[in-house]
């Protein structure tokens, strides 16, 4: 059976934090999607996000290390936080 044709939500199947996060396997969330992926050839991806499942991600080394990876707004990073309230400004002000 091949994988779907959709943008994949991808969850870690092996590998731990204390492994390289290269040789991680991640497969596809979707139950019809069997769609799986070294860490190493996922990096660059789009995907979508490991907890809400509603923005879409590009994938790279801080989140490949993650068992699911999120998108900024499910992040609970204080820099995450700042670039998000910064592009709700631009867009206010009409430059993006």
């Amino acid at each position: 059976m091949a994988s779907l044709n959709h943008i994949h939500t991808y969850i870690r199947r092996t590998g731990t934090d204390k492994t390289d996060w290269k040789e991680s396997i991640f497969k596809c969330a979707d139950p019809h999607c069997t769609q799986i992926e070294l860490a190493i050839n996922l990096e660059g991806k789009s995907s979508m996000c490991g907890k809400c499942n509603l923005n879409e991600i590009i994938l790279d080394y801080r989140q490949l290390k993650l068992a699911r990876p999120r998108c900024a707004e499910c992040s609970m990073s204080r820099k995450d936080k700042e670039k998000i309230e910064t592009r709700k400004k631009l867009e206010e002000m009409g430059i993006v």
